[in-house]
């Protein structure tokens, strides 16, 4: 009977010391994994605001050319215009 109790005694005890290394390890495993979850968020985060900034240079590009287009506009009007004096002027 005291052989059995002691066997019994000896394995809890290995059993608890083989226990306590356990949840350490996987302590440590949830650690990383939730570590990599923020690692892969700041490199989606900032793929996200790349394509922010190429998204704002495009829209610039777009605006720079409407600009242009105006400016274009405007400078073949005042063209038209002074031909329209040139022609009133030799008529005359």
């Amino acid at each position: 009977m005291r052989t059995a109790l002691r066997f019994l005694i000896y394995g809890a005890v290995v059993l608890a010391i083989l226990g306590v290394g356990r949840p350490l390890a996987r302590a440590d495993e949830t650690t990383d994994y939730i570590n990599q979850i923020y690692e892969d968020q700041a490199a989606q985060n900032s793929y996200m605001e790349q394509l922010q900034q190429t998204q704002d240079y495009i829209n610039q590009i777009y605006q720079d050319q409407a600009a242009q287009n105006d400016y274009m506009r405007q400078l073949q009007q005042t063209q038209d215009y002074i031909n329209q004096i040139n022609s009133i002027g030799q008529n005359q």
